[in-house]
């Protein structure tokens, strides 16, 4: 790739990412301003396995313990999650999400939503077809490369 290819690359992604709002969890609400992605993310972690620990949800993201244990600890902080024993291993603690933590979890939903429509809506079925195809083709050249 030439260089003027990688910065205009680079450009647009900063771009699509900006103006989508797709990294900014206050655009779904004046009660998410202060939760970093990540803290978003680790909720929509812990929805996809109920009841989960502290070392899966961490496990999903990717990121060591001190992060994680910020993570919870803003989490519970701000109403989103609770900390309960974990009936199977009592040394350790299960994660579950409040009512606010599940609302946030559907506006992220919903806001990814949007962000796929507003995508949509400015191709035609073909350029959206052909988008999807080169996404996951992006997809699984990244997750190769992860292994």
């Amino acid at each position: 790739m030439k260089a003027n290819q990688a910065q205009e690359l680079d450009r647009l992604i900063h771009a699509l990412f900006s103006g989508l709002h797709a990294d900014d969890p206050s655009y779904w609400g004046a009660e998410y301003a202060d939760l970093p992605i990540k803290d978003i993310h680790a909720l929509v972690a812990i929805v996809g396995a109920k009841g989960s620990g502290i070392k899966d949800v961490r496990a999903k993201l990717g990121v060591p313990n001190s992060t994680m244990t910020g993570i919870v600890d803003r989490l519970e902080r701000g109403g989103f999650l609770e900390r309960a024993i974990n009936r199977e291993d009592l040394r350790s603690y299960s994660l579950l999400l409040t009512p606010k933590g599940e609302a946030a979890v559907a506006d992220h939903i919903r806001g990814h939503a949007e962000i796929a429509e507003a995508i949509a809506a400015c191709l035609t079925d073909t350029e959206l077809a052909t988008l999807l195809r080169i996404l996951a083709k992006i997809e699984k050249g990244i997750r190769e490369a992860e292994k």
